[in-house]
């Protein structure tokens, strides 16, 4: 992944973090998304993920975008002209960025 897109995923992955930080109001430190994502109640889930999408109108670049969501990286939100990251997407961005993987 070229540089470009690996900032936009980041985009969609600091949007989920902040929408978890804000409806769950904790830490995130050093744990993975997807582990504290799976420890959330179903009803905190749906605001965590309403908070974390991002309009497409912000993006400006519609070619990394859809090379996202072709990658399934990043997917359509429940607005048909907002988007958010996939749990492939987390799970691409922490082994690339934090160095996460299977064991920690």
């Amino acid at each position: 992944m070229n540089v470009e897109a690996m900032n936009y995923l980041e985009r969609f992955y600091d949007r989920l973090c902040d929408g978890i930080r804000k409806v769950k109001k904790e830490s995130i430190d050093d744990r993975s998304l997807i582990g504290i994502f799976l420890d959330t109640t179903s009803g905190n889930r749906r605001l965590i993920l309403k908070e974390s999408c991002i309009p497409k109108y912000s993006l400006e670049k519609e070619i990394i975008l859809n090379n996202l969501i072709n990658d399934n990286l990043i997917r359509v939100g429940e607005n048909p002209s907002d988007f958010l990251i996939t749990p492939k997407g987390i799970w691409y961005y922490e082994t690339e960025r934090n160095g996460f993987d299977i064991e920690n």
